[in-house]
């Protein structure tokens, strides 16, 4: 192995000293070693690599925090999956005659994960959809104004698509929560929802 610091005129450095700032040529795999903590540290100019090799053959061991300007976490692994969450809604019954006039769903992505997307199901005889779309930061919402006297919640359903970059993602289905309804709700949301 050749290691090159600096460019200059070319020494033989086989069984001899190392020479800063000049090419040094040896025949044996040269070894810097240091008991006490790390053996070599490099520094350049803010817009030069510290660091060059003259082919693409990997290097056994090497260990970087960023590639190509990127942390680890940026990239996604070969065992990376999404998972579908599906969420039934829950009634609204703002004035309260026993009767949802809104029915709202809200599924979430679980910690760890990214939404991708999401989509809505009403199944309700004749509800309106009036909004289906991402809300917070990991859920998709969908809210419904119902007839008001036929409308079942379970006939509301939100989906949303999470995506974990490190591994599979369990689809599953859950019921909404009313808190999960107004968490992120804006304030011309909470009014439509509560009929005001």
């Amino acid at each position: 192995m050749a290691l090159v610091l600096g460019s200059g005129t070319a020494y033989a450095a086989t069984g001899g000293d190392f020479r800063l700032g000049a090419v040094n040529r040896a025949h044996h795999m040269s070894t810097l070693q240091n008991s006490d903590g790390s053996a070599l540290m490099m520094k350049s100019s803010g817009d030069s690599p510290s660091f060059r090799v003259n082919r693409g053959v990997m290097i056994p061991q090497l260990n970087a925090s960023m590639v190509g300007g990127k942390h680890e976490n940026a990239f996604a692994l070969t065992t990376g999956g999404v998972g579908v969450i599906t969420a039934t809604g829950v009634g609204i019954d703002s004035d309260l005659n026993g009767f949802p006039e809104e029915v709202s769903a809200v599924a979430t992505c679980p910690a760890g994960t990214v939404r991708t997307g999401g989509g809505a199901l009403d199944q309700t005889p004749n509800g309106v959809t009036w909004m289906s779309g991402p809300i917070g930061s990991a859920s998709w919402q969908v809210n419904v104004t119902t007839d008001n006297t036929s409308a079942e919640a379970e006939n509301v359903t939100a989906t949303v698509l999470c995506y974990n970059p490190r591994g599979p993602v369990e689809s599953r289905s859950v019921a909404t929560t009313r808190s999960q309804v107004f968490a992120h709700a804006t304030p011309a949301m909470k009014d439509k929802l509560l009929g005001r």
